[in-house]
């Protein structure tokens, strides 16, 4: 049943969108099965799902809880005593930009692309959007300033007093969450979450807060735990075991989902055809490593390789000078390109040289430290 429809969503789901989604639905059902017979043990409910990063990880769990939550409504329809008439859904991300994204793609959508939100405004207008992290100003107290809500939209803030008969979505950062506890603040989850999964390892911070969240469900039962990582290491694994949905990078990487960038490999007279071709094969062996510390080993010897063929820029000058032929297509349109210096001192004398050498300002750098949102600055 397609409940996406072209009024809420302007957006097609991809075919292996699809496919993540039914796998999710059937951990559902798995679930709620598994529940009744295990209600105190631990990640055997996890339902991991690895996706390449840029192919919409976000956009896919958000039509999964679209579905389910259409699909929880028709089932309840007409039925006195309904099951999980509604439920407590806690997302977690690493940093505050991505917890911002994963909450305006819920309730706001993204105009500038002309993405609308992707759950579906009658839901909407059932729910508490609940947003917190370390930013905010008293998280002490539950129902005034514990939580920030965004006024813009037509729903309540969380109170325990409010919280029933509606659907509870709560946004945090790994760090608030294990700081303030969340788990002894609402009373149960449903649904938790989990992005950047490979960011819980084990004996750190993160994985102490899953340990005591995973036991913390409706009725004494564990919630439902969906991780999502384009990365897995060998310890999300043991986490949260085999992932129920793959899409890896070399097949996103193939497809025509993937955007479309011009790549441009210049290498040293010194470099042989057999030198690109032995690094284009351990390329390919690296595709097929499962263990992440022997492919980590392999992508540093593919580096040390690289190094070895590429050639070898003896100035900032003549790099500044190479970089403006390219990247002009007309005296008056510009490439968009980015360019990875060693660190941010090479990275600003490398904009300062563009700019002096061009004439006019149309170099700028960024780091990560600095600004969280330079990808989005970019787009602008």
């Amino acid at each position: 049943m397609d409940i996406l429809t072209e009024k809420h969503n302007k957006l097609k789901r991809r075919p292996y969108q699809s496919k993540a989604i039914v796998s999710l639905l059937e951990s559902v059902k798995n679930y709620l099965d598994w529940i009744l017979e295990n209600p105190e043990q631990k990640y055997e409910n996890s339902a991991l799902l690895e996706m390449a990063t840029g192919s919409w990880k976000t956009y896919t769990i958000w039509n999964f809880l679209n579905l389910v939550l259409h699909l929880r409504n028709r089932q309840n329809r007409g039925k006195e005593n309904p099951d999980f008439e509604w439920v407590n859904i806690l997302v977690l991300t690493d940093r505050i930009d991505w917890l911002n994204q994963f909450r305006d793609d819920l309730v706001h959508g993204r105009p500038e692309n002309g993405k609308s939100p992707i759950i579906s405004p009658g839901l909407l207008k059932n729910s508490t959007i609940s947003t917190f992290h370390s930013r905010a100003d008293n998280l002490d107290d539950i129902d005034e300033k514990y939580f920030t809500q965004d006024e813009s939209i037509e729903t309540e803030s969380f109170t325990p007093q409010n919280s029933r008969k509606k659907d509870n979505f709560f946004f945090s950062t790994y760090q608030t969450a294990n700081i303030k506890e969340i788990e002894s603040k609402i009373p149960y989850f449903d649904i938790i979450i989990i992005d950047e999964a490979h960011k819980v390892k084990k004996w750190n911070e993160f994985e102490s807060l899953i340990d005591r969240l995973a036991v913390h469900g409706r009725d004494e039962k564990s919630p439902l735990i969906i991780p999502i990582t384009g990365t897995p290491t060998n310890l999300t694994l043991d986490l949260f075991w085999e992932p129920i949905f793959s899409y890896m990078l070399a097949e996103y990487l193939a497809s025509d989902y993937s955007p479309s960038v011009e790549y441009k490999l210049v290498t040293s007279s010194k470099a042989s055809k057999e030198d690109l071709e032995s690094i284009a094969r351990m390329v390919e062996d690296a595709k097929s490593i499962k263990d992440h510390k022997e492919k980590k080993e392999l992508i540093k010897q593919i580096e040390e390789k690289f190094n070895q063929v590429m050639l070898k820029v003896p100035n900032l000058q003549e790099l500044v000078s190479d970089v403006l032929t390219r990247l002009y297509v007309t005296d008056d349109e510009i490439k968009e390109t980015i360019i990875f210096a060693r660190d941010t001192e090479e990275a600003s004398d490398i904009v300062e040289e563009i700019n002096k050498e061009n004439g006019s300002q149309i170099a700028t750098a960024f780091h990560s430290k600095w600004e969280r949102n330079a990808l989005n600055r970019l787009k602008d």
